[in-house]
């Protein structure tokens, strides 16, 4: 154990002011374990300074573990009460400060069974959830591998089904192009062989009709021209008889005139006539 001093005045006029600048300057250090805060016995007025407000309000700020031992054990001081221990005397303050090995070896003890515990629980906790992580990852692992085998089983089954498919399907396609050639090619045949013998049988109403044509425009022509022969004949007389026709009312008319002429002849002479006899 090391100790350390820091001293100050524990009676007077700066004793306060002593003992706060030391108690600050002993909470800064940071190799300062505890802070025993003491002094041997006296009266009241010089065990005052503890009683002192800012004394008093720097051992309550302090960060480190304080204890107090001011004067005798009937002695009291209002530092004892903010203390975080408090010892009767300044020789029991070295106690209080300074447990016995035993003890801290018991304590010491005490907290290496619990750190042990402790230890062994996380790391046995820490091991088993790392455990069930790495079984979990196994099993997803595992599942996703069956997973994947079976989706490549269903593509393989896929594949093969397809292949079936449509080598089926292209099977049954060609067979059918083929009926369908087949067929046209029968039915073009038939088609030729129809047609040929339709042409054959055009051909021969064709020659025939050919054949009655000439024989009727023949006929035709032979009766047209006789007929004509008959109407230029029938003209010719037709004529003839309107010449003899023309030729009588051309006299006829003549014959009116002189008619006419003999009868104006005659009116103007007996129109004479009958003037003479008046």
């Amino acid at each position: 154990m090391t100790l350390t001093f820091f001293g100050a005045t524990v009676q007077g006029k700066n004793a306060a002011a002593s003992i706060v600048g030391a108690l600050q300057q002993a909470d800064r250090d940071p190799d300062i374990d505890i802070i025993v805060v003491t002094r041997g016995g006296g009266a009241d007025d010089t065990l005052w300074c503890f009683n002192e407000e800012p004394v008093v309000r720097a051992i309550a700020d302090c960060a480190t573990p304080i204890v107090v031992a001011v004067g005798h054990e009937d002695d009291e001081t209002l530092a004892e009460d903010v203390a975080d221990k408090v010892a009767m005397t300044p020789t029991d303050a070295g106690i209080v400060a300074t447990p016995e090995m035993s003890t801290i070896r018991e304590r010491v003890g005490t907290i290496e069974r619990r750190l042990q515990t402790g230890y062994e629980t996380v790391v046995s906790e820490q091991l088993d959830a790392l455990n069930r992580r790495i079984d979990n990852a196994v099993v997803g692992l595992e599942r996703a591998a069956e997973t994947r085998q079976a989706r490549i089983q269903r593509a393989a089954d896929l594949e093969q089904r397809i292949d079936t498919a449509y080598t089926t399907q292209t099977g049954s396609r060609l067979d059918a192009v083929d009926d369908r050639i087949e067929t046209a090619l029968q039915e073009i045949e038939h088609a030729a062989e129809t047609e040929a013998v339709t042409v054959r049988a055009a051909r021969g109403r064709i020659g025939g009709l050919e054949t009655r044509i000439d024989r009727a425009y023949e006929t035709h022509i032979t009766q047209e021209t006789e007929a004509l022969e008959r109407r230029i004949e029938s003209g010719y007389r037709d004529i003839e008889t309107d010449t003899d026709v023309q030729e009588a009312k051309q006299e006829a008319r003549q014959l009116r005139i002189v008619i006419l002429v003999l009868v104006g002849l005659l009116l103007l002479g007996v129109a004479l006539w009958a003037g003479g006899l008046l």
